[in-house]
């Protein structure tokens, strides 16, 4: 396969399948992060991976007919020993394109993890924000993360140390992929929640879509999208491999 080295959004077709992950993949198309993008064919393409910094990567295809596995198999192989990529993740728009996936893993010693993934519910959640006062939470926008393009932070000190914060660091066809964290001293105290509250706002008042999700074992991560007014929408196969399970 070949390296595609500038203009990705010419390749979005490749995309239109996924019905998750959609502020990942644009935030790598759109060029807020530097990615690697692969391709069969540069002028005619009809399969590509994306490989994001994230290390959460993605396959994509026009007809499934004409993939060529091994090609994808050895591109996955070669880009991880370049690299040096200690963990790969990849994840597919259907079904049917799980089964080449799955099986490159397979050969490669990886296991499939469930990925979580939550859809707003616009109503539940604009009812709760009118009743939280969120003043007390700094909205920043910043590049961290090695970002190219700035995206909004919100941040809650307590004696001018940062104890919560929510960010839309993933930012692509406007969509908005969510990062929660909460200092382990200061949990469960709703911070995360005002943090979040205070974000979401600021994405719907620019029409970003908020984006939720988490793995399967992430029970708090689940609990907190759930009173923010996330519904679990669907759970993602997510192929996985890590440098423990051996040389490729």
């Amino acid at each position: 396969m070949k390296l595609v080295q500038m203009d990705l959004n010419q390749y979005q077709q490749l995309f239109q399948l996924y019905e998750h992950s959609i502020p990942i993949i644009y935030s790598a198309i759109e060029g807020q992060y530097p990615c690697h993008f692969y391709v069969d064919d540069l002028d005619h393409p009809n399969f590509g991976l994306l490989f994001t910094q994230f290390d959460f990567n993605y396959f994509g295809y026009i007809n499934l007919d004409m993939v060529d596995k091994i090609e994808i198999q050895k591109t996955i192989r070669e880009h991880i020993i370049e690299f040096e990529i200690k963990e790969c993740i990849m994840f597919v728009p259907t079904e049917e394109s799980e089964q080449i996936i799955q099986s490159i893993f397979e050969s490669f010693y990886g296991v499939v993890d469930v990925r979580y993934s939550f859809k707003l519910d616009f109503e539940q959640f604009t009812a709760l924000a009118k009743q939280v006062v969120t003043d007390n939470v700094h909205l920043e926008y910043c590049k961290d993360d090695h970002a190219l393009i700035e995206f909004p932070k919100c941040e809650l000190f307590i004696d001018h140390m940062l104890i919560s914060f929510a960010k839309a660091f993933m930012l692509g066809k406007s969509n908005a992929e969510i990062d929660v964290f909460t200092d382990e001293n200061h949990r469960r105290k709703g911070y995360a929640k005002l943090c979040s509250i205070k974000l979401i706002s600021n994405l719907l008042n620019h029409k970003i879509i908020p984006n939720w999700t988490a793995w399967e074992h992430k029970e708090s991560s689940h609990q907190l999208a759930n009173q923010l007014g996330f519904k679990l929408d669907k759970k993602i196969n997510a192929f996985v491999w890590v440098d423990e399970f051996g040389e490729l």
